[in-house]
């Protein structure tokens, strides 16, 4: 599947009411919980849980292709900016979840998260050589 098919696939279950948890990793059973690490300072962002993304798939997309440290990400007026010094890039997954298995606090930046394991509906491999020169138009 090409990346535009992928990335409108993704953004359907999205609209459908389900949301989006990448990882690098190819997950057997439940995702479990695991101690988040978030340079931000937000509590709500370092907590021992599942997260994912209810509204916009980039964020489990660069999630899904990127492995090691130095790296962060911020969403602002829409656009996204990705800072990464010490990670590289590769294929990962991204992992459709049933949305009701996860609390948000309304006042946080972002915290949508699940303490407890999440049993994933379809996971979608990316490819990141069919990603790594894609410009969205």
């Amino acid at each position: 599947m090409a990346p535009f098919q992928q990335l409108m696939c993704l953004e359907t279950h999205l609209r459908q009411g389900f949301c989006l948890h990448g990882s690098p990793y190819s997950i057997e059973g439940d995702i479990l919980p695991r101690q988040a690490i978030c340079s931000s300072g937000r509590p709500e962002n370092n907590q021992y849980a599942v997260y994912a993304e209810p509204d916009d798939l980039r964020i489990p997309c660069f999630m899904a292709m990127h492995v090691g440290g130095g790296s962060s990400y911020s969403v602002r007026g829409g656009v996204m900016t990705v800072r990464s010094r010490l990670g590289k890039f590769q294929s990962g997954y991204v992992y459709i979840l049933p949305k009701d298995s996860f609390v948000t606090d309304k006042g946080a930046f972002y915290s949508f998260a699940s303490v407890r394991p999440v049993d994933y509906v379809i996971v979608t491999p990316l490819l990141f050589e069919l990603f790594k020169n894609f410009k969205p138009t």
